[in-house]
């Protein structure tokens, strides 16, 4: 499908202010996200934040592994492998 879209020349490039439109696949036909994609997003976005950030409790540094999701206390998840 995306590619018969690439090819169909009937679709406009630009909009009505004549900005090009792109259309793009999210997801490559027959693949499926894995199972865990929401916790890979939030464990990835945690590891890139604490490059730049430290966390703390009462002002003093706190260093942290892992994180659970609140629906999910008993489901502790690593931060790095």
């Amino acid at each position: 499908m995306p590619e018969d879209i690439a090819r169909n020349s009937s679709w406009p490039v630009t909009d009505e202010n004549g900005d090009y439109i792109f259309r793009l696949s999210l997801t490559p036909e027959g693949t499926e996200p894995p199972p865990n994609a929401f916790a890979e997003l939030v464990r990835s976005q945690l590891d890139e934040m604490l490059k730049l950030i430290v966390l703390t409790y009462h002002g003093e540094a706190v260093r942290v592994d892992g994180f659970h999701f609140m629906h999910e206390p008993d489901s502790i998840r690593g931060i790095w492998s």
